[in-house]
């Protein structure tokens, strides 16, 4: 008795059965590279996370104390301005975000790939950045005082 004998035929000739083959071949083998960006992704989150390298981390602290000056000055906005920039800076040292001096905010958003969570956080934060920074709202204490307080919980102390 043949194999054929007990198998219906079902109308799949074998260059269909080998096209389907390749197709599923191809198909494994986006999965497996998609896989694979998911863990470098992930992997990079977690060793960003370790802490900042000393250049970049420098740069945080300078941008914050920025901030802190400038809001002792009375200069809210220019306050809301710099914590935002020493956010993603932060965030960028980290691999949460892919950051360049190059980028404007709404480009980081684009451009610098950050994860949902990330992209949810900044989304807002770019729309009323600009508000503030157009004169379209004015800047109080409570909004530096968030802004700040972004950077605390998500950057930490080291990068105070």
């Amino acid at each position: 008795v043949c194999s054929s004998d007990l198998m219906p035929d079902i109308g799949v000739s074998s260059d269909s059965a080998e096209l389907l083959g390749i197709v599923l071949a191809v198909l494994a083998g986006v999965g497996l590279v998609l896989l694979l960006v998911r863990f470098v992704r992930r992997r990079q989150q977690s060793q960003g996370d370790q802490g900042l390298d000393p250049e970049r981390a420098a740069r945080v602290d300078e941008l914050r104390r920025r901030a802190r000056e400038a809001e002792a000055a009375g200069d809210l906005t220019l306050a809301l301005r710099l914590h935002f920039f020493a956010l993603v800076v932060g965030l960028g040292q980290r691999g949460r975000l892919v950051y360049s001096d190059a980028f404007t905010n709404r480009e980081l958003l684009e451009r610098g790939e950050p994860g949902p969570e990330v992209e949810r956080l900044l989304r807002p934060l770019v729309d009323e950045l600009d508000e503030h920074s157009f004169g379209r709202r004015p800047t109080g204490p409570d909004e530096v005082a968030r802004f700040a307080g972004l950077c605390e919980r998500l950057l930490g102390e080291e990068a105070a």
